[in-house]
């Protein structure tokens, strides 16, 4: 019986206990496809509230704040409920 290997995603961790992560992990943690979190990630760039949740350390290395991203899609999903009614 072949196992089959899964690739565990790199996690990084600063001082404070906030956890960064790169976009793929997004993907898998979110179940979205790489174009939605890209948008996703650039609307929440554009936003001054969010300008701090970002590490760009290399060109192949951008993480995100794992706590402000989901943040941000929770106050996304509170306004697309309130446009709803």
């Amino acid at each position: 019986m072949a196992k089959k290997k899964v690739k565990i995603a790199q996690i990084y961790e600063d001082d404070a206990g906030a956890v960064w992560v790169r976009s793929p992990d997004l993907q898998k943690r979110f179940s979205l496809c790489r174009t939605t979190i890209y948008v996703l990630l650039s609307e929440m760039r554009k936003m001054p509230k969010y300008c701090y949740s970002f590490l760009d350390l290399s060109y192949n290395l951008r993480l995100v704040r794992l706590a402000d991203f989901e943040r941000f899609l929770q106050e996304r999903s509170e306004k697309k409920m309130w446009l709803r009614k």
